[in-house]
């Protein structure tokens, strides 16, 4: 390759740079005319600290394998995009800054990082959202121990990626045998080793029918020679690749959950796939991508997700694991399950109901106090007693305005000398059946005849009409004036409306049972905690995870009234039972919730009108999974074509076979209550009415007798 002169002022330029330890960027060459965006960066001085990126200058004292031509780097940055470049080394290759040169020349975006076994900083960048939806090219120049040690970390550490691409670098013998124990499926490798003095071969891996993975040779670079790769050979399409599994054997982890998944045993245990939702999902991707699948179960029969500790539980684990390649039932996808696992798009959507008793009938000896809440009745009994000495304060206040202005008005007149039937009407706040009274100059001024009575009794008489007004009957106050004629305007106007609201929602509460008020959303559930009920969910699921980790708001509330030993039960069957037995309202899955409540006896159980925590369902895949796009381009064309929602149907109606017909009608509270026509009413409906008129009779005789008492007196 001929060098210009530009070429060779930036050569000696960096070879200067590993002179000058500290910050330094390729950008820094603009000013030679060079317009590439190249970072080279040391943790020394970098803003973030000894975390931060690193690149470590050449060490000529350091061990070497042997070298690489630049041409074969150049060749090799020709098959990438050029952007997001990251070249690990340990200086184990002589001539290492011959191969940063020719990076550098390669006018690609790269950054230089040392090998640390730890991989923090490399971690730190494919985690970067930066970085986490852009293809990336990991060039590794690394010796045999380290190579395989840092793939090792890759697994552990949940690293692969399918927009991950890894090319590794070699100047020894043949290490694909050591490094195909250590790779995962789906990461995309490309394995450069010596072949000659001058000519290297390139293998990548693949999948044989037994799962395991091998190497296989694409290509051989051989120095002044036209190269027998083409572009895409390093990294094929993984649309193309796995279009066709090619009959092979693929591991599913789940657990017995009909609907969704349901398992039959043979009689040694082993568990295979059955029937339900997301048993039709996988069949059906099985048979269009030509692989069969065997189910396994965890341990612990779990959903699972990583502990705080790095651990990874249940199906989840096996996945990230790489014990199972999928796993499929009823898993929610969430952020904290997504740090260990790739999911699909997700193939089926619904929100979280709460679960609890079906409400008792309220007696019907005491419907008559139904129609009002126990404060609002109290509230009336208040007002109407208060509607009485309003009254009677806005009449008294009356006459006796009126007897000052008609003695004031016969002064007037005897001074003037007239005298006649002139006068003032008072007003009479005894009866409207008594006439009215008119003063005159000839004759005395009369006065109220209640002055000369006990207000309490007064009082009384205002109360007791002002509640006849409430049962709507007729009232016999007189009501000269006009405050009190707007206070009586507006108060029959109250009672009217209040008579037809309670006559109406009476008759509803006679023909029609009554029953306690169910628990329809978070805040009831709130609000039953006073009576005993606690917030419960399963174990291990994303609903228990949704309430541990609140920090603020209801979940959090809701958090701290759960109780360990009850709250928490393992499965969703046991879940149900506790339900009926225990006071707990159990979060759980509409679907879910319902199928469960209708094998146990719908009419048992309330499902809450109000749902929350809207969820989608997704396959999980390991971490890098190269066959997660096919499958949720799968997924999509399932939901298109309507075929998940028609197997939720399928599932329902082999219980609705089989169960109640009532329990379509998701209206009701009960599901035993149905419509029915309009009967009579029984004894049972007028209970409180009788209640009601034996109290009064109690009283009335009390009242008898305490009179007769003080007449005796």
């Amino acid at each position: 390759m001929n060098i210009t002169e530009k070429d060779y002022l930036l050569h000696i330029m960096f070879l200067a740079l590993f002179a000058c330890p500290g910050t330094l960027s390729f950008s820094c060459f603009a000013k030679a005319g060079v317009t590439r965006t190249h970072h080279i960066v040391a943790a020394s001085s970098h803003p973030e600290g000894a975390n931060a990126f690193r690149t470590v200058p050449y060490s000529h004292g350091a061990h070497k394998e042997g070298s690489i031509p630049k041409e074969l780097v150049f060749f090799l940055m020709s098959q990438t995009s050029k952007r997001h470049i990251y070249v690990i080394h340990d200086h184990s290759f002589s001539g290492i800054q011959r191969l940063i040169e020719a990076i550098f020349l390669s006018e690609v975006d790269a950054m230089l990082l040392e090998y640390d076994i730890a991989l923090r900083d490399i971690t730190n960048i494919l985690r970067s959202s930066h970085t986490s939806l852009s293809d990336c090219h990991v060039f590794l120049f690394c010796s045999t121990n380290h190579t395989i040690s840092f793939f090792e970390k890759v697994r552990q550490l949940y690293l692969g990626s399918s927009r991950l691409k890894w090319i590794i670098v070699t100047s020894v013998a043949d290490i694909s045998t050591s490094l195909q124990e250590v790779l995962v499926e789906g990461t995309q490798v490309a394995l450069v080793l010596p072949v000659s003095s001058d000519g290297f071969q390139v293998l990548v891996p693949y999948i044989d029918q037994g799962s395991d993975m091998r190497f296989k040779k694409v290509g051989i670079w051989s120095h002044g020679s036209r190269s027998s790769l083409e572009r895409g050979q390093l990294f094929p399409d993984l649309l193309d690749v796995y279009g066709n599994f090619g009959g092979r054997e693929i591991v599913v982890a789940t657990i017995d959950n009909w609907p969704f998944f349901q398992l039959r045993y043979l009689p040694d245990g082993t568990p295979l796939a059955d029937q339900g939702i997301d048993y039709n999902v996988i069949d059906s991707i099985s048979h269009y991508l030509n692989f069969t699948y065997r189910v396994v179960e965890p341990a612990d029969g779990r959903w699972g997700g990583p502990h705080p500790d790095g651990t990874v539980y249940g199906m989840v684990g096996m996945v990230a694991r790489s014990e199972a390649h999928v796993a499929i039932d009823e898993i929610t996808i969430t952020g904290v399950r997504e740090s260990v696992v790739d999911f699909t798009q997700p193939y089926f959507l619904e929100s979280t109901t709460l679960v609890s008793r079906a409400p008792k009938e309220r007696p019907r000896s005491l419907a008559v106090f139904y129609p009002f809440t126990y404060p609002l009745w109290l509230l009336l009994f208040v007002v109407t007693i208060l509607m009485g000495p309003l009254g009677f304060l806005l009449t008294r206040c009356h006459n006796y305005c009126i007897q000052g202005l008609n003695a004031r008005t016969k002064n007037s007149f005897t001074e003037s000398g007239l005298s006649g039937n002139v006068g003032i009407t008072r007003t009479n706040i005894h009866s409207y059946n008594e006439p009215k009274h008119k003063l005159t100059s000839a004759s005395p001024v009369k006065t109220d005849p209640f002055l000369h009575k006990k207000s309490i009794f007064v009082v009384s008489w205002f109360c007791f009409n002002m509640f006849r007004s409430v049962v709507i009957q007729g009232n016999r106050l007189a009501a000269h004036s006009w405050p009190m004629r707007l206070l009586l305007f507006s108060w029959f106007a109250f009672c009217v409306i209040l008579s037809a609201l309670y006559a109406g929602t009476l008759t509803a509460y006679m023909t029609k049972p009554s029953f306690e008020k169910p628990i329809d959303s978070l805040q009831d559930l709130l609000e039953a905690n006073k009576f005993g009920f606690v917030p419960a969910a399963q174990a291990g699921t994303s609903n228990e995870y949704l309430l541990k980790t609140a920090q603020s708001g209801i979940f959090k509330a809701l958090w701290e009234m759960t109780e360990p030993s009850r709250s928490f039960p393992k499965s969703g069957h046991e879940a149900m039972e506790k339900v009926l037995t225990d006071d707990i309202v159990y979060m759980s899955a509409n679907l879910n919730s319902e199928i469960r409540a209708s094998q146990k006896g719908r009419h048992r159980f309330h499902l809450a009108r109000n749902t929350f925590f809207p969820q989608g369902y997704g396959i999980a895949c390991f971490p890098g999974a190269p066959f997660k796009t096919k499958f949720s381009i799968m997924l999509g064309r399932m939901n298109q074509g309507g075929l998940v929602n028609k197997w939720v149907r399928d599932e329902v109606g082999k219980l609705r076979s089989t169960s109640e017909k009532s329990a379509e009608d998701e209206g009701n509270i009960s599901y035993l209550v149905k419509t029915a026509a309009a009967h009579s009413l029984t004894l049972d409906h007028l209970q409180g009415a009788f209640f009601i008129l034996t109290a009064g009779g109690i009283v009335s005789a009390l009242s008898f007798l305490i009179e007769t008492l003080k007449l005796y007196a």
